[in-house]
């Protein structure tokens, strides 16, 4: 869904590539962390589109967002 609202608004969309399986984890917090970074890492990178779309289409400066 983001990808088509970038398509949208003729911005670039850039897919990266899946990194390998993690699955030899020792501890049982392991996962979690993992999935938490990656989680953080993903919404970054989501706010960061969404305020560059923003920024480009004018509607940060009409209501005082980011």
């Amino acid at each position: 869904m983001l990808v088509q609202y970038r398509l949208d608004l003729d911005f670039g969309v850039e897919i990266p590539g899946i990194p390998a399986v993690l699955n030899n984890f020792i501890l049982p917090v392991e996962p979690i962390a993992l999935a938490l970074a990656q989680e953080k890492q993903v919404t970054s990178r989501i706010a960061t589109w969404l305020a560059r779309g923003g920024r480009a289409s004018g509607d940060l400066a009409q209501s005082g967002g980011c």
